[in-house]
Protein backbone atom coordinates (compact mmCIF):
# COMPACT_ATOMS: atom_id res chain seq x y z
CA UNK A 1 0.00 0.00 0.00
CA UNK A 2 3.12 2.45 0.18
CA UNK A 3 2.64 4.99 -2.58
CA UNK A 4 6.17 5.23 -3.58
CA UNK A 5 7.00 1.24 -3.08
CA UNK A 6 10.70 -0.21 -3.70
CA UNK A 7 11.65 1.85 -6.80
CA UNK A 8 11.27 5.03 -4.60
CA UNK A 9 14.43 4.57 -2.50
CA UNK A 10 16.98 6.97 -2.80
CA UNK A 11 20.58 6.07 -2.73
CA UNK A 12 19.71 7.10 1.05
CA UNK A 13 23.81 6.88 1.88
CA UNK A 14 24.23 9.88 -0.85
CA UNK A 15 26.75 10.88 2.13
CA UNK A 16 29.24 12.79 -0.37
CA UNK A 17 31.25 13.62 2.42
CA UNK A 18 34.41 11.50 1.22
CA UNK A 19 38.06 12.99 1.15
CA UNK A 20 38.06 13.18 -2.88
CA UNK A 21 41.48 12.99 -3.28
CA UNK A 22 42.72 15.59 -5.43
CA UNK A 23 45.00 13.15 -7.59
CA UNK A 24 41.30 12.59 -9.39
CA UNK A 25 39.72 16.07 -9.17
CA UNK A 26 41.55 19.20 -11.69
CA UNK A 27 40.63 22.08 -9.38
CA UNK A 28 43.21 25.02 -9.67
CA UNK A 29 42.13 25.62 -6.26
CA UNK A 30 40.89 23.66 -3.09
CA UNK A 31 39.96 26.69 -0.64
CA UNK A 32 37.13 28.26 -3.24
CA UNK A 33 34.48 26.19 -5.42
CA UNK A 34 36.08 25.51 -8.89
CA UNK A 35 35.12 23.22 -11.94
CA UNK A 36 36.43 19.80 -11.09
CA UNK A 37 35.64 16.36 -12.58
CA UNK A 38 35.70 12.85 -10.96
CA UNK A 39 35.37 9.29 -11.37
CA UNK A 40 34.54 7.55 -8.26
CA UNK A 41 35.44 3.85 -6.85
CA UNK A 42 31.96 2.69 -7.23
CA UNK A 43 31.81 3.53 -11.02
CA UNK A 44 29.98 6.96 -10.89
CA UNK A 45 31.19 10.27 -12.08
CA UNK A 46 30.70 13.79 -10.88
CA UNK A 47 31.73 17.05 -13.10
CA UNK A 48 30.67 20.31 -11.26
CA UNK A 49 31.83 22.62 -9.00
CA UNK A 50 34.04 21.59 -5.68
CA UNK A 51 35.18 23.36 -2.58
CA UNK A 52 37.97 21.71 -0.05
CA UNK A 53 37.64 17.97 -2.12
CA UNK A 54 33.55 18.06 -1.29
CA UNK A 55 31.31 18.21 -4.16
CA UNK A 56 29.93 21.84 -3.58
CA UNK A 57 28.37 24.19 -5.36
CA UNK A 58 26.34 23.08 -9.24
CA UNK A 59 27.17 19.65 -10.53
CA UNK A 60 26.24 16.46 -12.05
CA UNK A 61 26.38 12.81 -10.70
CA UNK A 62 26.00 9.96 -12.65
CA UNK A 63 25.74 6.28 -10.84
CA UNK A 64 27.01 3.49 -12.59
CA UNK A 65 23.41 2.22 -12.24
CA UNK A 66 22.28 5.13 -14.83
CA UNK A 67 20.72 7.50 -11.97
CA UNK A 68 21.36 10.88 -12.35
CA UNK A 69 21.32 13.78 -9.95
CA UNK A 70 21.57 17.60 -11.46
CA UNK A 71 21.40 20.25 -8.99
CA UNK A 72 23.02 21.61 -5.85
CA UNK A 73 25.53 20.50 -3.47
CA UNK A 74 26.81 21.73 -0.31
CA UNK A 75 29.89 20.48 1.73
CA UNK A 76 29.39 17.26 -0.22
CA UNK A 77 25.66 16.23 0.11
CA UNK A 78 22.48 17.25 -2.51
CA UNK A 79 21.39 20.48 -0.55
CA UNK A 80 18.89 23.29 -2.38
CA UNK A 81 17.40 22.72 -5.55
CA UNK A 82 18.22 19.98 -8.20
CA UNK A 83 16.56 16.84 -9.81
CA UNK A 84 16.98 12.85 -9.46
CA UNK A 85 16.33 11.26 -12.61
CA UNK A 86 16.47 7.28 -11.74
CA UNK A 87 17.31 4.57 -13.51
CA UNK A 88 13.85 2.64 -13.03
CA UNK A 89 11.60 5.76 -14.66
CA UNK A 90 10.77 7.86 -11.17
CA UNK A 91 12.04 11.37 -11.17
CA UNK A 92 12.14 13.74 -8.50
CA UNK A 93 12.34 18.08 -8.86
CA UNK A 94 12.80 20.44 -5.81
CA UNK A 95 14.05 20.75 -2.74
CA UNK A 96 16.80 18.86 -1.19
CA UNK A 97 18.02 19.26 2.49
CA UNK A 98 21.25 17.26 4.20
CA UNK A 99 21.39 14.70 1.10
CA UNK A 100 17.29 14.24 0.91
CA UNK A 101 14.07 15.65 -0.13
CA UNK A 102 13.31 17.99 2.08
CA UNK A 103 11.11 20.72 1.44
CA UNK A 104 8.60 21.16 -1.54
CA UNK A 105 8.60 19.14 -4.81
CA UNK A 106 7.44 17.00 -7.68
CA UNK A 107 7.53 13.49 -7.74
CA UNK A 108 6.64 11.66 -10.92
CA UNK A 109 6.35 7.71 -10.94
CA UNK A 110 7.54 5.24 -14.18
CA UNK A 111 4.27 4.66 -14.62
CA UNK A 112 2.94 8.37 -15.15
CA UNK A 113 1.58 8.93 -11.21
CA UNK A 114 2.50 12.28 -10.07
CA UNK A 115 2.98 13.78 -6.51
CA UNK A 116 3.11 17.29 -5.58
CA UNK A 117 3.48 18.55 -2.09
CA UNK A 118 5.28 18.56 0.68
CA UNK A 119 8.45 16.08 1.35
CA UNK A 120 10.13 15.24 4.56
CA UNK A 121 13.05 12.48 4.82
CA UNK A 122 12.32 11.25 1.38
CA UNK A 123 8.70 10.67 1.85
CA UNK A 124 5.43 12.48 0.87
CA UNK A 125 4.90 14.38 4.68
CA UNK A 126 2.49 17.57 4.78
CA UNK A 127 0.37 18.64 2.17
CA UNK A 128 -0.02 17.62 -1.23
CA UNK A 129 -2.01 16.13 -4.28
CA UNK A 130 -1.75 12.86 -6.04
CA UNK A 131 -2.63 12.27 -9.76
CA UNK A 132 -3.57 9.12 -10.73
CA UNK A 133 -3.16 8.22 -14.38
CA UNK A 134 -6.42 6.52 -13.95
CA UNK A 135 -8.16 9.91 -13.49
CA UNK A 136 -8.55 10.40 -9.34
CA UNK A 137 -7.11 12.62 -7.68
CA UNK A 138 -6.47 13.31 -4.01
CA UNK A 139 -5.70 16.53 -2.35
CA UNK A 140 -4.98 16.54 1.56
CA UNK A 141 -2.96 14.88 3.95
CA UNK A 142 0.36 12.80 3.84
CA UNK A 143 2.28 10.76 6.44
CA UNK A 144 5.06 8.81 5.36
CA UNK A 145 4.04 8.46 1.18
CA UNK A 146 0.20 7.32 2.83
CA UNK A 147 -3.25 9.17 3.06
CA UNK A 148 -2.78 11.05 6.29
CA UNK A 149 -5.36 13.21 7.65
CA UNK A 150 -7.82 15.29 6.23
CA UNK A 151 -8.25 14.67 2.35
CA UNK A 152 -10.36 14.86 -0.73
CA UNK A 153 -10.19 12.13 -3.22
CA UNK A 154 -11.80 13.21 -6.62
CA UNK A 155 -12.60 9.94 -8.77
CA UNK A 156 -12.75 9.74 -13.12
CA UNK A 157 -16.90 9.36 -13.02
CA UNK A 158 -17.37 12.80 -11.11
CA UNK A 159 -17.64 10.93 -7.30
CA UNK A 160 -16.10 12.80 -4.61
CA UNK A 161 -14.96 11.35 -1.42
CA UNK A 162 -14.18 14.51 1.46
CA UNK A 163 -12.97 12.30 4.83
CA UNK A 164 -10.52 10.99 7.48
CA UNK A 165 -7.82 8.68 6.41
CA UNK A 166 -5.50 7.05 8.64
CA UNK A 167 -2.13 5.29 7.24
CA UNK A 168 -3.40 5.00 3.53
CA UNK A 169 -7.39 3.67 4.29
CA UNK A 170 -10.37 5.75 5.11
CA UNK A 171 -11.16 5.96 8.63
CA UNK A 172 -12.90 8.63 10.87
CA UNK A 173 -15.82 11.14 9.37
CA UNK A 174 -16.36 12.63 6.16
CA UNK A 175 -19.02 12.40 3.26
CA UNK A 176 -18.86 10.62 0.05
CA UNK A 177 -20.61 12.49 -3.15
CA UNK A 178 -21.63 9.36 -5.52
CA UNK A 179 -21.71 10.30 -8.97
CA UNK A 180 -25.67 9.67 -9.14
CA UNK A 181 -26.57 12.08 -6.74
CA UNK A 182 -26.64 10.06 -3.77
CA UNK A 183 -24.33 11.41 -0.79
CA UNK A 184 -23.05 9.45 2.45
CA UNK A 185 -22.56 11.76 5.15
CA UNK A 186 -21.41 9.20 8.38
CA UNK A 187 -18.54 7.41 9.85
CA UNK A 188 -15.53 5.58 8.07
CA UNK A 189 -13.53 2.39 9.20
CA UNK A 190 -11.30 0.27 6.82
CA UNK A 191 -11.93 2.06 4.25
CA UNK A 192 -15.84 1.44 4.12
CA UNK A 193 -18.95 3.40 5.58
CA UNK A 194 -18.76 1.59 8.83
CA UNK A 195 -20.60 2.64 12.11
CA UNK A 196 -23.39 5.55 12.43
CA UNK A 197 -24.54 7.63 8.93
CA UNK A 198 -26.75 8.82 6.91
CA UNK A 199 -27.80 8.09 3.07
CA UNK A 200 -29.74 10.79 1.31
CA UNK A 201 -30.77 9.77 -2.38
CA UNK A 202 -31.22 12.12 -4.91
CA UNK A 203 -34.87 12.18 -5.03
CA UNK A 204 -35.13 12.97 -1.44
CA UNK A 205 -35.42 10.05 0.56
CA UNK A 206 -33.15 9.04 3.36
CA UNK A 207 -31.74 6.39 5.44
CA UNK A 208 -30.53 7.26 8.90
CA UNK A 209 -28.79 4.69 10.94
CA UNK A 210 -26.02 2.04 11.13
CA UNK A 211 -23.55 0.53 8.44
CA UNK A 212 -21.50 -1.75 7.80
CA UNK A 213 -19.13 -2.30 5.29
CA UNK A 214 -21.21 -0.16 3.13
CA UNK A 215 -24.09 -1.70 3.86
CA UNK A 216 -27.95 -0.60 5.98
CA UNK A 217 -26.74 -3.14 8.66
CA UNK A 218 -28.36 -2.71 12.33
CA UNK A 219 -31.04 -0.20 13.82
CA UNK A 220 -31.85 2.66 11.32
CA UNK A 221 -35.07 4.58 9.33
CA UNK A 222 -36.01 4.95 6.08
CA UNK A 223 -37.82 8.17 5.44
CA UNK A 224 -39.61 7.80 1.61
CA UNK A 225 -40.07 11.43 0.67
CA UNK A 226 -42.75 11.25 -1.51
CA UNK A 227 -45.40 10.09 1.25
CA UNK A 228 -43.32 10.88 4.41
CA UNK A 229 -43.77 7.50 5.57
CA UNK A 230 -40.95 6.58 7.65
CA UNK A 231 -40.12 2.79 7.94
CA UNK A 232 -38.01 2.36 11.98
CA UNK A 233 -36.30 -1.13 12.39
CA UNK A 234 -33.31 -3.73 11.59
CA UNK A 235 -31.27 -4.08 8.59
CA UNK A 236 -28.84 -6.90 7.60
CA UNK A 237 -26.47 -6.57 5.05
CA UNK A 238 -28.88 -3.60 2.91
CA UNK A 239 -32.04 -5.79 4.05
CA UNK A 240 -35.36 -4.51 5.52
CA UNK A 241 -36.00 -7.31 8.30
CA UNK A 242 -39.73 -8.52 8.34
CA UNK A 243 -39.86 -7.07 4.74
CA UNK A 244 -39.48 -7.69 1.28
CA UNK A 245 -37.86 -4.72 0.68
CA UNK A 246 -34.11 -4.32 0.12
CA UNK A 247 -32.79 -0.71 0.75
CA UNK A 248 -28.81 -0.98 -0.32
CA UNK A 249 -26.69 1.74 -0.60
CA UNK A 250 -25.40 2.15 -3.97
CA UNK A 251 -21.82 3.26 -3.97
Amino acid sequence: NHLLDSERRFMKNLHLIISVVFSILSPTSANSSEKCEANLPDGSHYIGECKDGLFHGQGRLKWSTGTVYEGDFYEGLKHGKGKTMHSSGWVYEGDFRGGVEKGTGRFVFSNGDTYIGEFKDEEFNGFGTFNSITGSVYEGEFKNSLFHGKGQMTLPNGGKVVAEYKNGVLNGKGKSYIANGNVYTGEYRDGEWNGHGVYAYSNGDMYIGEFKNGFFHGNGEFVDAKSGEVTKGTWINGEYQDSSNECQAQS
